[in-house]
């Protein structure tokens, strides 16, 4: 099977182009758009939304669609100004500790069946797209400016929904 990284890459750099200057698009896609696109290729325009977030939020900096959107593992992975995992038990114990003005962002579509631990966290917002199953899980500094509301409008607009 071919890969469809190049498609993705390609289609997430236009959609920045067409934001070049702004924030992210405060429209909602139409039903009409969602149903042309993949699942890959909604997670790299929402990854394409997130990276208009820079210019208000430091912590994303660093952060471009085209690098950290993998639209074939349909996972976003970023982090910025972190330590090491200090251990222990749960997904926190795995993953990196920000500093005053880092993040560590973690954003997928997965199986509703999976087992994965990260998958299996008892306390986070439950939402879906399709018919997957989406985990966002974020960790901030306390110098970083808020991300939630601006991330959670972000997934809305691209047809993620919230709850059961």
């Amino acid at each position: 099977m071919r890969s469809t990284a190049p498609t993705m890459l390609l289609l997430s750099i236009l959609l920045i182009g067409c934001q070049r200057g702004r924030g992210p698009s405060t429209e909602p896609m139409s039903n009409e758009t969602l149903a042309t696109l993949s699942d890959g290729q909604v997670l790299c325009s929402i990854a394409a939304d997130i990276q208009a977030l820079r210019g208000s939020h430091p912590q994303l900096r660093e952060f471009r669609a085209a690098k950290h959107c993998n639209p074939d593992a349909l996972v976003i992975g970023y982090q910025y100004h972190c330590d090491p995992p200090a251990g222990g038990a749960g997904w926190r114990g795995g993953t990196p500790n920000p500093k005053p003005d880092g993040i560590w962002l973690h954003l997928d579509f997965h199986d509703p069946d999976s087992t994965a631990q990260i998958h299996t966290q008892p306390v986070v917002m439950p939402r879906t797209f399709r018919q997957r199953d989406v985990m966002l899980l974020v960790v901030q500094g306390e110098a970083s400016p808020p991300l939630g509301p601006e991330l959670e409008a972000i997934l809305q607009r691209h047809g993620v929904t919230s709850g059961r």
